[in-house]
């Protein structure tokens, strides 16, 4: 859990949710909310979420117009947050993004709870975004490689675990396309104990390479697979992605590995308000290895 002065989220609907990241009330318009009334509204003709909710004025608001959105207000140019020991810096992006997913902050406590000595670990966390995942893995003494197919992205990344005090842990930090990389480390032989992946549901890698959830799934798991140690230690699948939820995952995985000598779990990815509104955020697989 976040302290509620680093991030809340304080309401949803409408399309748009309202959170406050370390005091700046952000308001954006967030296709997940639109997917969770959509739920909603199949399963019970009362809406179950405020039209227009009671929250602060916003000092940041983030709007989409046709295929464009754009940011309106005037906070910080950047600021940063803190849960746990971790640091993100925080900025605007033309995506609508801010360089956190409070959601997966169940999966770095989950990492950073588990029993036993994971030092020495390798993991390979793809899609890694700022870090978070990352961060709570090399702070356990997982030697980790972090792939991302954005330059930019990578250094906001490279900056949070700086700014964390893990500049001297055993993290590579690889700018490629997720397929490609998994396929080179089969090549070379490599193998992980640790797999971790949060697949959006459309991207580009960095020469353009296309990456579409629906279609190429199957094709990434195979190939972790295949680079996974024989006793794999850990496995971690997320997404975000319309008509995949957790019980997907859990078949796509059970598919792919063999995970019969631990215990395996699959959940929503939720943020909850002080009220314990809960706001669907995604889906989760997770498997860890008998100790």
């Amino acid at each position: 859990m976040f302290d509620s002065d680093q991030y809340q989220l304080l309401d949803f609907g409408g399309g748009e949710k309202w959170e406050s990241f370390g005091g700046i009330v952000v308001r954006r318009q967030t296709p997940s909310v639109g997917e969770w009334e959509r739920t909603r509204n199949a399963k019970s003709k009362s809406r179950a979420f405020l039209a227009d909710p009671v929250t602060p004025i916003s000092d940041l608001r983030y709007q989409i117009d046709g295929s464009r959105g754009a940011w309106t207000g005037s906070p910080p140019l950047q600021w940063q947050v803190q849960h746990g020991r971790k640091f993100f810096l925080l900025k605007p992006t033309p995506a609508g993004q801010l360089g956190i997913f409070p959601e997966q902050a169940t999966n770095w406590e989950w990492i950073e709870s588990l029993p036993g000595d994971l030092t020495g670990l390798t993991a390979l966390n793809l899609f890694g975004y700022t870090g978070g995942t990352t961060m709570s893995l090399a702070s356990r003494g997982v030697s980790v490689v972090h792939v991302d197919a954005a330059q930019n992205i990578m250094k906001w990344a490279r900056t949070n675990a700086e700014r964390t005090g893990l500049q001297q842990h055993p993290i590579r930090w690889i700018v490629e396309d997720a397929v490609k990389f998994v396929n080179r480390e089969f090549q070379r032989g490599s193998k992980y104990d640790v797999l971790i992946a949060d697949p959006p549901s459309y991207g580009r890698g960095p020469k353009n390479e296309r990456w579409k959830f629906s279609e190429q799934i199957d094709g990434l798991l195979a190939g972790l697979a295949a680079i996974a140690a024989r006793n794999l230690r850990m496995l971690v699948l997320s997404c975000h992605s319309a008509g995949i939820d957790q019980q997907d995952l859990s078949r796509l995985a059970h598919c792919h590995f063999d995970l019969s000598h631990g215990k395996s779990s699959s959940f929503v990815l939720e943020l909850k308000t002080t009220d314990q509104k809960r706001l669907a955020s995604g889906h989760c697989f997770r498997f860890i290895a008998d100790s």
